[in-house]
Formats: C-alpha cells, structure tokens, sequence
C-alpha cells in the first residue's frame, strides 16, 4: 500500500525474497545453511508470539495443478497451495523461514511431499496428493493438544475449489509445528474460505471441539462441526456432526440491517458430510428450507472481548435473489451486490441450539466493497479487506480508487478506511486500469509493539506481477507482508485530490495543494481545515472544521459537539451537512460580518441559507432557519 496517513505501512518481506531456511519447530530451530524464497499469492496468516520470537504462519493461494520454487539453493519444487512458516524477532526482522508442511495424513494414510515432483506420495500406495488454494487462515495459538497432551498452537488450513455441479474435493486441514496436515473429513468437501475454531470449545477447555466451515460459493452454507473429544482424539477432529446455519424465514442473503434475527442449525446427515466427491452434500443443503443460501462466505473472526460472537463477510454477487444465473440488471435486483458484515453469538449454553444473527454493515459507497478478509482487534474493531468482485468495482471507480482495508468500530457502528493499495508501487506498467486488481489479504492484530494500540500485519497479492525475473523464480504472482504501525497524533497535508486520514488521535489535517481533498478526522478530537472544493468529515470527536476561503468546501462533523469555522469570505458557499442544535458556527475574518446583525438567514427549500450582503457564505443541509438563533454564532 501507499504510506496513508495515520499509519506507517512497513514492507517486512516481499515475494522473491530468499532468507535463511530453518529446520525444527517453534522453541527449537535452527538454520540449515540454505536459502528460502517467500513465495507468491499470500494469503491468511497467523502469529504466534513467544518472548524471543514472532513465528508467522502464511497460506499461498496456488491452485493444485501450480508449481513453485523452493528457493535457488534448494533444488525441486512444490506442486499447489502452501504454507510456509517465517520467524521474526520481536521488533519484526526476519530470522528465516521454512515450508511447514512436510506429511499430510487422512483416513487413506501419510503422504509425504516429494520435492522432485512436487507432490505428496503415499509410499505404501503410490497415491499422489496436493493441496488447492488455501485461503483464509486460522492460527488457534492454545486449547489444543498433541500426542503427549501438551498444549500445541494448531494452524487451519482451508481448501477452496467446487466445480460447477457443486462437487467439490476440498478439505479443511490441521496444520502443527512439526509439519503434519490432517485432514479434517468431518466438515465436509466444499470450497471452504475459512476453518475457524471457536475458542470456548477446544480441547483444554470443553468435552466437545467446534469448528467453522465458510463455503465460497455462489450460495454457500456456514457451517458448525462439533467433534467429539475421546483419548484416542483429544482435540475431536476425527468423529462428530456437521450442522448447517438456517436464519428464520430467509432462504436467501435477506436479513435487515441492524435487527437480530433467529436463527436454528441444521444437521447433516452423516453419508452427505462424509462423501469424498461433495455432491451429497451439496444436494442436502441446497434444498429448500434446510439452510439459508449466502452470496460467497469469506472470513471469520471470534470478538477477542466477547467470546462466543463471531463476525463473518460475504464478498457479493450480481445474481438476482434466488437465482445463481440470472444477473441483476442493478444492483438494486441483487440480494447482496457490494459485500455484507454480520454477527453471529452461539446460544451461550449449547453450541447446537438456536444462534443469533445479525447483519450489522452492508458494503457501498463509503463503506467498502466486497469484504474478504477480516480480523476482530482488542479494542473493539472490525478490520474488512476488500476483492473486487461483483458490483464491487463500479463503486472503486466511482470513488477513484483501487482496494482498501476499512476499520468498523463495534460500539458506534461507524466504517472508515485506513489504508489504500497501491497498485504503482513497481511501476505504473503494472496498474491495470480496472478498479482493484490487487487484493489485500490476510489480516491479524499485532499486539508486539503495545496495547491499546490498533497495529496489524496483513499482506498484499500483486495479482499483475507475473514475470519470473522480477520474482526471482517460479514464484506465479507478486506481492508483500507489511505491518500497518499506528502513529498516533498527526499533522497531515493532502496535496490536491487527496484522501487524507487522522484515525486515532488529535489530529490535524490540512488541506493543500490544489484542494479537492477529502479529510478524515477519524477518532478523538480533530482539527481539519479546507481550501477549496473540499470534503471535511470529523468523524467521531469534538472536532473544528474550518472551511477554507477557496469556497465550496463541505463540512460533517460527525458524533460529538462539533464546531465549524467559516474563515474568510468565500468565492462559492460552503455546505454544513450536519450541523445540530448546541454546536457552533464562527465566522473569522469574514470581510462584512461582524456580528449577527450582518447575517441574513433565510430559508432555501429544506436547508437554510447564510448570507451578509449579496453573498451566500453557508449552506446548512436539513436546518430550519428559523431555529438559529445569535447563540449559534460566534465572530472575531
């Protein structure tokens, strides 16, 4: 991404990248003397933090059929989706990095992967096995066991591919520090974004595991596996009920916003859930009445501050409701066009009774489009990251831009970016001129750096990026691992045609340049000043919003007691979209007004109009002029 204002985006590794390959696990590793490449199409990530290191666990979102390079000094190559596993210090250099999974094991045996061909081998069957498209990861850092029963952190490994018949061969897998996947055939064979594991359900805490399966599909099902824990299988990952999520009364994505619906989950009989080809499945749930349909589940993400409620995404599609082949003509026929954000809290007593859901944020203009990944912070924030996709790109272009990471603020129900991709940052020959063809992916909180602090890793796919030499290999796709470093109070310039962003902090935030920027207060108490044919929108705190004497500015104060200044007589009247009985205008060095005697205010359709002599100055939206009185003025 760009360096957006309130943040330092730091690059910690890009793709082509070789650093030293480790061997060993956690706690006890060291370096073999060769070289490992990160490699393209990064996707879900997970940390695990220890007091010496920061271990991060990364997806590559390679199709089964894709060949990758190791590195240079290792010979071979890895057919498929990958994890790799990077060792970090604490203040986040790298150490190293290794392939993590070394054997991967199912109810036919151990495939072991075969660097000269790629593939994992069954040696006692000759079988061949890979990997295809891991997605959106899970670290579950405790709560689960290995075979001695100590704790051990278990990272989600889900496969996403369905073929167009709804068949489907994809698995979720448990990954552990020693390199061993395990399959996870309980939840089921579908395209599945995310395997997410509930933390009040796990092996050191509950006699039963819950697992979540997101199906990525047209008219995907949230799933809820719930294992049964025995001695020969502590963490419940090998025996247990699937069950499908039905919200009351909506067979398709629509619920209204805001209001909690009821909701019941449906279970699957055993022969659907465990058919290798995922047809069964598919059948079972797509027949009317069973579960609700959702236009493409993505992520999922457990509230750190309230355990047993989870936000999950939908992306979006065009489709008219109901139907998975006839397109909206608008977005208006389409049940679900730019990405949606809900909630859902599991009946506190049983997992298997009656959920809540609810729809909290519907994506569009000004509040992001098709959400993707996501991650719930300690201090109460839902970070979205956007794919275009759907009408999702008709809204990038309107606004000017390419993908985002947006910050939802649970206890206000406000939406705001905080950070933009750039698609130039290896040189304009690679910025398609559709609206977002890079995605950012892959979203946690980083708490290494402090509390009470919104910093996160999260990384970029540089879809464009394909030429091996500037990758450095057979590394199929460009792109990065960044951490986003909150800054805390800032004074901050755009330089014309800007969107320039405060976030956390008192800030103060200017408009330079030409103008036409768009200034974002974000949180806490701000200072934004205009120049011309600006947007100034305080957001949440006590802000001052000055319109600048270029004219034409446009003030939004936003939550809080808010104050706007009119700073000189401007060329063309400024606009005050949310000005509310208590707050303040002030008029300083207005040539003609100095007091409010020198004001006419008059009543202009539904808004009502300042003026001094034959000059608009201000234009308040919604306000009756008759309800202002001297005591809403100020003049110096």
């Amino acid at each position: 991404p760009g360096a957006e204002p309130g943040y330092d985006f730091i690059p910690l590794l890009t793709v082509g990248r070789e650093v030293p390959e480790i061997q060993g696990s956690i706690g006890n590793f060291s370096a073999t003397g060769r070289t490992f490449a990160m490699t393209g199409i990064p996707d879900g990530m997970g940390l695990y933090e220890t007091p010496t290191y920061n271990y991060l666990f990364l997806n590559h979102e390679f199709g089964d059929t894709v060949i990758s390079d190791i590195s240079s000094t290792i010979p071979g190559q890895i057919q498929g989706a990958r994890v790799s596993l990077f060792v970090f210090d604490k203040n986040m250099n790298i150490v190293g990095g290794k392939n993590l999974i070394q054997t991967a094991t199912d109810t036919t045996g151990t495939f072991t992967l075969d660097t000269t061909s790629g593939n994992y081998v069954n040696a006692a069957t000759g079988a061949t096995l890979n990997f295809s498209r891991f997605c959106s990861g899970y670290l579950a850092a405790s709560g689960f066991v290995d075979a001695n029963g100590n704790e051990v952190p278990i990272y989600f490994a889900p496969e996403e591919t369905t073929n167009i018949d709804g068949s489907s061969k994809s698995r979720g897998w448990a990954v552990t520090p020693d390199g061993n996947a395990l399959a996870l055939d309980g939840l089921g064979r579908y395209a599945k974004e995310q395997v997410y594991s509930a933390s009040q359900y796990r092996a050191t805490n509950s006699d039963k595991t819950v697992l979540f399966g997101l199906e990525d599909f047209g008219d995907g099902e949230l799933y809820m596996y719930v294992g049964n824990q025995t001695e020969a299988d502590p963490n419940g990952f090998q025996s247990g009920q699937l069950y499908a999520l039905k919200v009351t009364g909506h067979d398709w994505e629509t619920l209204p916003e805001d209001a909690a619906q009821a909701a019941t989950w449906t279970a699957i009989p055993q022969d659907a859930a465990l058919d290798p080809t995922g047809l069964a499945l598919n059948t079972f749930v797509n027949t009317p009445g069973n579960t609700t349909n959702f236009r493409r589940l993505e992520d999922m993400h457990e509230d750190p501050n309230n355990p047993g409620t989870f936000y999950f995404v939908t992306t979006g599609r065009t489709e008219k409701v109901g139907s998975l082949t006839e397109r909206a003509a608008t977005p208006a026929e389409a049940d679900n066009p730019y990405g949606k954000l809900y909630r859902l809290t599991l009946n506190p007593t049983d997992p298997t009774a009656a959920p809540s859901i609810e729809l909290v944020q519907t994506g569009g203009l000004g509040s992001g489009v098709s959400y993707d990944n996501v991650t719930v912070d300690t201090n109460g924030n839902v970070l979205l990251q956007e794919d275009e996709t759907a009408f999702g790109g008709d809204v990038m272009t309107a606004e000017g831009r390419d993908g985002q990471i947006w910050s939802y603020n649970i206890a206000t129900d406000t939406i705001l970016p905080i950070g933009r991709i750039n698609e130039e940052a290896e040189g304009s020959q690679y910025n398609s001129p559709a609206a977002g063809e890079w995605e950012s992916s892959g979203i946690i909180e980083f708490l290494g750096l402090g509390a009470n602090k919104n910093n996160y890793l999260f990384n970029v796919q540089a879809h464009t990026l394909k030429d091996e030499t500037l990758l450095n290999g057979r590394h199929v796709e460009g792109g990065q691992i960044l951490a986003a470093i909150w800054r805390g109070d800032d004074v901050l310039t755009g330089s014309g045609g800007q969107a320039v962003f405060g976030n956390q902090g008192d800030d103060e935030l200017i408009s330079g340049g030409t103008g036409s920027n768009v200034l974002y207060g974000g949180k806490d108490d701000d200072t934004l000043t205009g120049l011309v044919n600006d947007v100034l929108l305080g957001e949440k705190g006590d802000d001052v919003l000055i319109a600048g004497s270029g004219g034409n500015n446009t003030l939004a104060g936003g939550e809080g007691g808010d104050r706007f200044v009119i700073a000189g007589l401007p060329a063309t009247p400024h606009v005050i979209a949310d000005f509310e009985s208590g707050e303040i205008i002030a008029f300083q060095g207005v040539s003609g007004v100095a007091d409010f005697a020198s004001l006419s205010i008059t009543q202009s359709g539904a808004d009502a109009l300042i003026a001094t002599g034959s000059t608009n100055l201000v234009r308040l939206t919604g306000v009756q002029a008759a309800t202002l009185t001297s005591g809403s003025f100020e003049f110096s």
